[in-house]
């Protein structure tokens, strides 16, 4: 009887802690959506072409960088799953090369709506999507235009 009074509470105990821990896994999600603004930034496009993506192609423009990083920080994040009906249309990644910093990235999916004025974005492995604002929307699009990636 005191083994399984002992179970039960180890059991109990468990399910305490495991909850606890998830706030934290949540509290860290959030924190690793949002890029720094810093010069050790890459981003990195890259854009659907049938059923592959062309080459990474590097901003080298800081200002048109630090534009992206606000636009992607500032956008309305939701936690849900979402299941697109087809493969993103360009992909965003984030590399941080700070030698201090042990190659962190992030990559976002970017998908454009079929009338061209608003883009939809994912965070992948986090399950965060958002719909950016039709002025955000048309600032990133000019921003791959310049990059020659529309």
């Amino acid at each position: 009887m005191s083994k399984l009074l002992f179970t039960g509470l180890l059991f109990c105990l468990v399910l305490i802690v495991g909850s606890d821990s998830s706030d934290h896994i949540a509290e860290g999600t959030i924190h690793e959506q949002t890029i720094e603004q810093s010069a050790s930034i890459s981003l990195q496009f890259s854009k659907l072409e049938g059923t592959s993506y062309t080459p990474m192609v590097t901003i080298k423009d800081t200002l048109a960088t630090k534009e992206i990083i606000t636009i992607l920080n500032q956008a309305p994040w939701e936690n849900i799953k979402a299941l697109m009906s087809r493969m993103p249309d360009y992909t965003i990644r984030a590399v941080d090369t700070s030698p201090d910093i042990s190659s962190a990235s992030l990559t976002y999916s970017i998908w454009v709506s079929p009338n061209k004025d608003l883009l939809f974005i994912g965070i992948d492995y986090q399950a965060k999507y958002s719909q950016l604002t039709i002025e955000d929307s048309k600032t990133l699009l000019s921003i791959l235009k310049k990059l020659n990636l529309t």
